[in-house]
């Protein structure tokens, strides 16, 4: 799986990122390749243009339609979006696209479109958390942002809020990256 990567006000490292996602799958999917890549120019302008209003075309299906194209068949590309210092403006423009309003952080459409707008202390996690979501691993908390009972690590990324120091995962997210 490809996981095309676009920064916005910020230029910092992906490096650690990279290496705890690819950690994480390897542990339970160790035949998948995951290749991290940056957006080509096109999709970059496309995306500069709709955080800062100058359209208001659905990034979703602009992406939907690069990568499926004229094939049927599911798309290898997924579409991480980082953004540095986010205004509240835009994380309202994002929460409102999303639809969620406990999107504090960040969020993923359809395990196909990732936004993290998280602090930098919280960026590499958020993005740990964002990017399992592309590869359809729900969330480890309900609708009222309580944990699951199905979540057996109380460190585990996919819990609301999480802040431990340390990247891990549950037995049930190990499950789910298993099925891919």
């Amino acid at each position: 799986m490809e996981i095309l990567i676009y920064q916005h006000n910020s230029n910092l490292s992906f490096d650690d990122y990279q290496s705890a996602l690819t950690g994480l799958i390897s542990e339970s999917c160790p035949n998948l390749v995951v290749d991290f890549q940056p957006v080509d120019l096109a999709l970059g302008d496309f995306l500069e243009g709709w955080l800062t209003g100058q359209h208001d075309e659905d990034p979703f299906y602009h992406f939907e339609n690069i990568a499926y194209g004229t094939s049927n068949a599911p798309p290898q590309s997924r579409l991480l979006t980082d953004i540095g210092e986010v205004t509240l403006t835009m994380k309202d423009k994002l929460k409102n696209y999303a639809k969620l309003s406990h999107a504090g952080w960040g969020f993923c459409s359809n395990d196909f479109l990732a936004f993290n707008y998280a602090p930098p202390e919280f960026r590499i996690r958020n993005l740990v958390h964002e990017s399992l979501h592309l590869f359809s691993v729900n969330d480890c908390y309900d609708k009222d942002l309580k944990s699951k009972s199905s979540c057996d690590n109380p460190k585990c990324i996919m819990r609301y809020g999480q802040s431990a120091v340390s990247i891990e995962i549950c037995s049930s997210v190990k499950n789910q990256l298993k099925s891919i």
